[in-house]
């Protein structure tokens, strides 16, 4: 196991951070990735502001970026927190949302 430590002003994800889009792929260990979320029925933009706000304040590392035209959206969060986001997500993003219990 090797840990990096970044500098002031760096970001995570300028060290090599795994981009990760399989849930089934997230490391077992807790380790810091990026994971891309892609919506069916809810907007990427919408969900980043879900997710934002459930992890307010986010960590240093803490990163969303929402990209339209795929209704993709690329958060950098601890593995631990991005299975939430995955089960979170999951309740979200159903055909007719608003109609749910």
């Amino acid at each position: 196991d090797t840990v990096e430590v970044t500098g002031m002003g760096r970001t995570a994800r300028s060290i090599g951070v795994p981009v990760i889009s399989d849930p089934k792929a997230l490391p077992a260990h807790e380790r810091l990735v990026s994971f891309v979320f892609a919506f069916k029925y809810r907007d990427a933009q919408e969900m980043r502001q879900v997710f934002f706000q459930y992890l307010s304040p986010p960590q240093p590392w803490t990163c969303f970026l929402a990209e339209p035209k795929s209704n993709t959206l690329l958060v950098t969060e601890r593995t631990s927190v991005i299975r939430t986001l995955i089960d979170i997500a999951a309740k979200m993003d159903v055909p007719d949302w608003k109609k749910q219990p």
